[in-house]
């Protein structure tokens, strides 16, 4: 159910030795958070989202009622940690740039709210149990697909220890962008 505060999965992490669950984002409980991360300049350089109260509630309003995107808040000890955006690559522009595209393909934007978890140490970590998470959730996908800005020298690394494997370099729309790719069969 969408907007619940249930814990869809959890696991304790023992290389960092945190309790890591996830559960839908909702905006009544992660409306500030969300907001205030979105205007750090580490998130902000790469999300152009550091806009007014208004013009994001009107995003997230938005981007909430798309019925191929699901929204997920992760927690380390019960503290927001990380904002997952999942979407389904067939229905954005992005399927247009790589050449496997395959109509399962499930993308993902992620934002790690916190300076002091965007570090090696937590984001791989974060990243595995990111990765077991959606592929349980999509069960009929081969590949999780991820976009990030060229220039994100901190989770383009992690996301690749974690197992995702660096495709080409895209000229989106919007920016310049590692194509990220994570199959099925490499977990």
């Amino acid at each position: 159910m969408t907007g619940s505060n249930e814990i869809l999965r959890s696991a304790y992490l023992e290389g960092i030795d945190k309790n890591i669950t996830v559960r839908y984002l909702t905006k009544e409980r992660d409306f500030d958070v969300l907001h205030d991360w979105m205007k750090r300049p580490y998130i902000s350089k790469f999300w152009k989202m550091d806009i007014s109260t208004e013009d994001f509630d009107r995003y997230l309003a938005r981007t909430m009622s798309m019925p191929d995107r699901e929204h997920f808040m992760f927690e380390l000890d019960g503290e927001p940690f990380s904002f997952l955006l999942t979407y389904k690559v067939n229905n954005e522009i992005l399927k247009d740039f790589y050449e496997d595209f395959e109509e399962e393909d499930i993308g993902v934007h992620i934002v790690i709210g916190e300076r002091k978890y965007i570090d090696e140490k937590y984001t791989v970590p974060y990243f595995k149990f990111g990765l077991g998470f959606v592929f349980d959730r999509y069960r009929d996908t081969n590949k999780i697909i991820g976009e990030p800005d060229e220039r994100n020298k901190i989770i383009i690394p992690s996301a690749n220890a974690a197992g995702f494997r660096k495709g080409d370099i895209l000229s989106l729309p919007h920016k310049k962008a590692q194509l990220l790719v994570a199959k099925r069969s490499d977990f």
